[in-house]
C-alpha cells in the first residue's frame, strides 16, 4: 500500500503526516427580502413582588377553576389547598403548588407567561387518590379560556406527568399532577 490520498474530503495524507485542507474562501451570501428587525428580548422586566402577584393570580384561578369544575368539587368538595394539607386533612383533598414561571413574547411581541404546577391529590386509599387526580386532568386537560373577571386567560394547558406516592409517616396515598399552563393576562 502506497503513500498517497485516502478518499476523506478534506484531508490528505503526504509522507506519513496529515494535512487539513483549508476550506475556500466564504463570500457572505446575499440577503434577499426586506431587512430584519431584531426582536425584542423574549422577557419582560418585573420586580420579585410584581412576579409574585403574576403567580398567586395563576394560582387563585386554577383554584377557582377546579372548585367550580362538578368533577373535582363532587370529590373534594372544596378542600382544595395551597402548598400543604392542614395538620388533620380530611380525604380526599387536593394541594396546588407553583414550580416555575417564565415570561415570553410571541411573534409578534405580545408578553404571554409559562407556568408549571404541581396539583398533589391525597386519598386515603390509592383508588381516592387516583380518582381525584383523574378529575383534575380531566379539567385541565387542553383547557382554554378566561378564567374569572380579572384573571388570566389560559392559551393552552397541558398535562404532563402524573407520579404516584405514599407517605409512610401519615399512611396518605398521592397522585401528583404536573400541569404547563400558557397564559396572558390576570397581571
Amino acid at each position: 500500500m502506497g503513500i498517497g490520498r485516502l478518499g476523506f474530503s478534506g484531508h490528505s495524507r503526504a509522507l506519513g503526516a496529515w494535512a487539513v485542507r483549508q476550506p475556500a474562501e466564504r463570500r457572505p451570501a446575499t440577503l434577499r427580502g426586506p431587512p430584519v428587525t431584531p426582536r425584542l428580548a423574549a422577557t419582560e422586566v418585573c420586580d420579585s413582588a410584581e412576579e409574585d402577584r403574576i403567580v398567586a393570580s395563576l394560582k387563585q384561578a386554577v383554584h377557582d377553576h377546579l372548585a367550580a369544575d362538578p368533577e373535582v368539587s363532587g370529590l373534594v368538595a372544596g378542600r382544595i389547598y395551597p402548598v400543604v394539607l392542614p395538620s388533620t386533612p380530611t380525604l380526599p383533598a387536593l394541594t396546588y403548588s407553583g414550580v416555575s414561571d417564565a415570561p415570553e413574547r410571541d411573534l409578534n411581541g405580545v408578553v404571554r407567561r409559562r407556568a408549571q404546577l404541581l396539583l398533589t391529590c391525597w386519598g386515603s386509599t390509592y383508588d381516592s387518590a387516583t380518582q381525584v387526580a383523574a378529575a383534575v386532568r380531566s379539567a385541565l386537560q387542553d383547557y382554554t379560556g378566561q378564567i374569572g373577571i380579572d384573571g388570566p386567560e389560559i392559551l393552552d394547558c397541558m398535562v404532563t406527568d402524573l407520579l404516584d406516592g405514599f407517605d409512610d409517616q401519615t399512611g396518605i396515598y398521592r397522585v401528583q399532577v404536573d400541569a404547563r399552563i400558557l397564559f396572558r393576562g390576570g397581571f
